[in-house]
């Protein structure tokens, strides 16, 4: 197996969906010179000004429901310029067992589940990605 190389990978695929699935993927989809006042170290911002990474998919092993970001992680990540966000919905219909629809009265779950919602594109079956 080959070292992953951010200067000739176009595409990556995170598994997760958790604040640091989220802080990748940020990393990635955003101008690098936004980070120049951050605390990352040097080899990584050089990787990041070099990367050919275009395309990021966040992988969930669970459903909605259980995804680890904050609304503020995940509204700042939809919020980058020119990013489309998509859910594949029948794997979102899917993971609404009669539990994890009692989760989404929960407010930071309820918020977080509508506010994907309401801003990915859904993409309804396998053709349609």
């Amino acid at each position: 197996m080959s070292e992953f190389n951010p200067e000739t990978a176009e595409h990556i695929g995170i598994i997760g969906n958790g604040n640091i699935a989220c802080d990748i993927a940020r990393m990635f989809l955003k101008d690098p010179s936004e980070f120049n006042n951050s605390d990352a170290p040097e080899h990584v911002m050089k990787q990041l000004r070099n990367s050919k990474v275009n395309t990021v998919q966040m992988i969930g092993r669970r459903g909605i429901t259980h995804a680890a970001f904050s609304i503020k992680e995940i509204r700042e990540l939809a919020a980058i310029e020119n990013l489309q966000t998509y859910m594949v919905l029948p794997e979102i219909e899917d993971s609404l067992t009669e539990a994890s629809k009692t989760e989404l009265l929960d407010r930071a779950i309820g918020r977080r589940s509508k506010f994907l919602r309401d801003t990915f594109e859904f993409i309804e079956h396998g053709e349609h990605y």
